[in-house]
């Protein structure tokens, strides 16, 4: 069994500048630097919500190649999917 995160539950969401998270979503997880330019500041906060995916799908990663106990196109989904919400090429409802 995984151990427990430390971190704030996922899934994570981007609000502007501002990252939330936790069980109901209204946990504030971070904040970007507003002195790098908005659309930075906007790239920084959809990568830093991508991290809960980003951190599954590399566990699952690892595990796919070491214990090969998850399939390989569920590799590939999680990490597609992750990768997509961290450039904001996603369309979330959140």
């Amino acid at each position: 069994m995984p151990d427990q995160p430390q971190h704030t539950p996922g899934p994570w969401r981007a609000s502007i500048y501002c990252i939330w998270g936790g069980i109901n979503g209204d946990t504030y997880v971070a904040g970007t630097q507003t002195a790098i330019g908005a659309n930075a500041q906007e790239a920084n906060a959809r990568l830093i919500a991508a991290a809960p995916e980003l951190l599954e799908a590399l566990e699952a990663v690892v595990a796919c190649w070491n214990h090969h106990d998850v399939g390989k196109a569920y590799v590939e989904d999680l990490a597609r999917a992750a990768i997509a919400k961290a450039k904001g090429e996603t369309n979330h409802a959140d």
